[in-house]
């Protein structure tokens, strides 16, 4: 938020999916600590949702300011 971006945090695939039904995102961005299985089933089912959404996968070795900024392409 301090440079300009407003985000979400979930914690579930399940409340992930809600909230890109319930409001507009341009990113969604996949912590590291989240297993393939479940990476894959909120990225296929959000973007079902979203075609448009750009996904980033992160760890970290980055900032999350800095997979923000790279799904985004800045």
């Amino acid at each position: 938020r301090e440079v300009g971006y407003d985000g979400k945090y979930s914690a579930t695939v399940e409340s992930a999916i809600e909230l890109v039904a319930a409001e507009h995102f341009d990113v969604l961005i996949i912590g590291g600590g989240v297993t393939d299985a479940n990476a894959s089933r909120v990225e296929k089912e959000v973007t079902e949702i979203l075609p448009e959404i750009a996904v980033q996968r992160m760890n970290l070795s980055r900032e999350p300011l800095y997979w923000l900024k790279k799904a985004l392409g800045r």
